[in-house]
């Protein structure tokens, strides 16, 4: 007889979705929505930071580069210590780090050097029958105060 253990809580995980209008004003208000919704889930300061500047350099593509509907989703796994984020939106184009020295992109196209910088995965995914494009990231958060009994 195999015994089951029952998953942590915490195992299944926190989700949140924001949707929005490819407006660049809407940029601000959803950083400020999303640094809002890993406060409440205890993110510790430094993993929010780089989260929410994350996110600030996929939306602002999506909204120069992308078309409405915006999504933002951000799933926690505190037993796992991950966060994972996607902005979606419905446009055509799809994202590609620039190949120049940073040193010489004064007025932008550092983004997605910085995601790949800051985030310990990411990519891209076409969204199923439909245009559109998923822009993923995955980065580890510290501790969440979970108590561990051995």
């Amino acid at each position: 007889m195999t015994a089951t253990h029952p998953l942590h809580p915490s195992r299944m995980g926190l989700s949140a979705t924001l949707s929005l209008d490819a407006a660049p004003a809407r940029v601000s208000w959803c950083r400020s929505a999303a640094g809002a919704v890993l406060d409440a889930w205890g993110v510790e300061t430094h993993a929010r930071e780089t989260a929410v500047l994350i996110l600030s350099e996929l939306l602002s593509n999506a909204v120069q580069h992308g078309a409405a509907p915006i999504t933002v989703r951000l799933t926690l796994d505190r037993w796992e210590g991950a966060l994972v984020g996607t902005v979606e939106d419905a446009g055509a184009g799809w994202p590609t780090p620039a190949d120049r020295d940073p040193a010489e992109m004064i007025e932008g196209g550092r983004g997605l050097l910085l995601v790949g910088m800051l985030a310990t995965r990411w990519g891209v995914t076409r969204c199923a029958g439909a245009a559109g494009k998923r822009v993923w990231w995955c980065q580890a958060v510290p501790y969440l105060g979970l108590e561990v009994l051995r």
